[in-house]
């Protein structure tokens, strides 16, 4: 694709967009609202210089801040094709492919330790206000603080047989990295696990962080699925609900009241799933 077949970046579809487009349109392409792409902005670019910027040597650089951030959103949030951003940005797939690598290595860089994107286990206090609106939803629920679930995300192959091995999952009959996200009931992450082998299973990678969480949780609980375990270490500490198995061998004057707590658990972990969708969603790449 040529210069001569696409628009100057300054008539691109992305600057109607940005410049005029409704807060409804600007979310839906980009995941987010005007408010967080501004700071997410004078974070990435502190200088607040918004204007293009000029090379050193050769041709000026027509892309500014902006819109650099926008082709980067455009790309995370989307399966589109680099020629289809060439379109809506303007530029050549040279350049397109060029800004998207920078701005990723800027991303990590910029966000891996700025309190903003910081995934921080809550305090006493947290976990005490977490409590009560989860109780407030389930009254009969009172210690419980959070929702954690495990979520596989689709990698490339690669020809290295061991890694690939490592990282094949026989139940997604695919090349996948297994995570475990814990969210509050504020919608927010508050607890991750990411980057594990597609083989492992959920309860080997909470096995991993088990410790911190016994240390840092107190007497209060997180509700999980059936694929985690919640014996043993995590007695006390991940509940959800019975299994039908389960549910067969429980005393007569327990059942209805444990299967009572195991549907309230049945539904709380239902956030859970709304969390990972919502990331899915997102971030489909």
């Amino acid at each position: 694709m040529h210069r001569c077949a696409i628009l100057s970046p300054s008539e691109s579809p992305w600057q109607r967009l940005y410049y005029h487009g409704d807060s409804s349109s600007f979310l839906l392409m980009t995941g987010l609202t005007r408010r967080a792409f501004h700071i997410l902005l004078n974070t990435l670019f502190p200088d607040n210089n918004l204007q293009p910027i000029w090379r050193r040597r050769g041709r000026p650089d027509l892309l500014d801040p902006a819109t650099q951030l926008g082709l980067y959103l455009f790309f995370i949030g989307s399966t589109m094709g680099i020629k289809h951003l060439c379109l809506i940005f303007g530029v050549t797939p040279s350049r397109c492919s060029g800004v998207i690598n920078n701005m990723i290595k800027l991303v990590v860089k910029k966000l891996k330790r700025h309190p903003l994107a910081k995934v921080k286990f809550p305090d006493e206090e947290k976990m005490a206000h977490f409590a009560q609106l989860i109780q407030a939803r389930e009254p009969e629920v009172d210690d419980v603080i959070g929702f954690m679930d495990g979520l596989a995300l689709t990698s490339e192959c690669t020809s290295e047989v061991i890694e690939q091995n490592a990282m094949y999952n026989g139940y997604h009959s695919d090349t996948m990295v297994n995570n475990i996200i814990a969210y509050g009931p504020d919608g927010k992450v508050f607890l991750c696990a990411i980057n594990f082998p597609g083989s492992w299973h959920d309860g080997s990678i909470t096995a991993n962080i088990l410790p911190y969480i016994r240390n840092n949780i107190g007497n209060y609980k997180m509700c999980v699925d059936q694929g985690f375990p919640r014996s043993g270490d995590a007695h006390l500490i991940l509940v959800g609900p019975i299994s039908k198995r389960q549910a067969k061998r429980l005393a007569p004057n327990l059942r209805p009241y444990l299967l009572r707590i195991s549907n309230i658990y049945t539904s709380l972990r239902q956030a859970s799933k709304w969390g990972m969708r919502s990331l899915q969603g997102t971030f489909p790449r």
